[in-house]
């Protein structure tokens, strides 16, 4: 008996193997990416620039335990957003889509000798 008990659990082994391998590389990159976003939403301040889940992009205004106060558009609208809302946080030079304050300035003015805009 105690042979054929011997020759089952060599046999599991390598099924058990494969199943912590796997059950290591889903959860250890989860971990990471969780921690990743708890830093980036812990260390958001006021001045940052931000994307949220909608795509909507604009400067943080207000930032407090649960909420985040974004101002986007050329009016300043200023929309307050739970923090889970947030998809991305940069710096202040690092803005949404790779354009800083000024590229987004002088494509939205017109030019005065054609009428129409850059």
């Amino acid at each position: 008996m105690p042979i054929a008990l011997g020759q089952q659990l060599v046999d599991i082994l390598p099924m058990l193997g494969i199943i912590a391998f796997m059950i290591i590389i889903t959860v250890m990159p989860q971990r990471k990416r969780k921690k990743e976003v708890k830093k980036m939403m812990d260390e958001m301040k006021k001045g940052d620039w931000v994307k949220t889940i909608g795509g909507l992009s604009g400067r943080v205004t207000m930032v407090n335990d649960e909420y985040v106060t974004v101002e986007s558009g050329p009016q300043h609208v200023q929309l307050t957003f739970t923090r889970g809302a947030i998809a991305s946080v940069g710096e202040a030079e690092v803005e949404a889509d790779g354009l800083s304050e000024t590229q987004i300035s002088v494509a939205s003015t017109t030019d005065k000798k054609s009428g129409k805009k850059k």
